[in-house]
């Protein structure tokens, strides 16, 4: 077994991805993320993106079902 087969096996990177370190820095201490945090964060801890974006797709998921509705009333009438 080569040395980039053993790699790929632990979880590495093969030889087509680059090769970096990823450093994980904890901000909940930090006084502006504790600011923004409150603004941009629901209490269960989802950004405001994640809630637009779920707001978003119930929207066209209740428009798919009126047109849908729509389009049978008009076949009846």
């Amino acid at each position: 077994m080569s040395n980039t087969d053993d790699k790929n096996m632990n979880g590495g990177n093969s030889d087509n991805e680059s090769d970096y370190l990823v450093e994980e820095i904890d901000l909940t201490e930090n006084p502006l993320y504790q600011v923004l945090s409150t603004l941009l964060e629901d209490s269960s801890g989802n950004n405001l993106c994640e809630c637009i974006n779920a707001f978003r797709e119930s929207i066209d998921t209740q428009n798919k079902l009126m047109l849908t509705l729509l389009k049978k009333l008009s076949e009846t009438n």
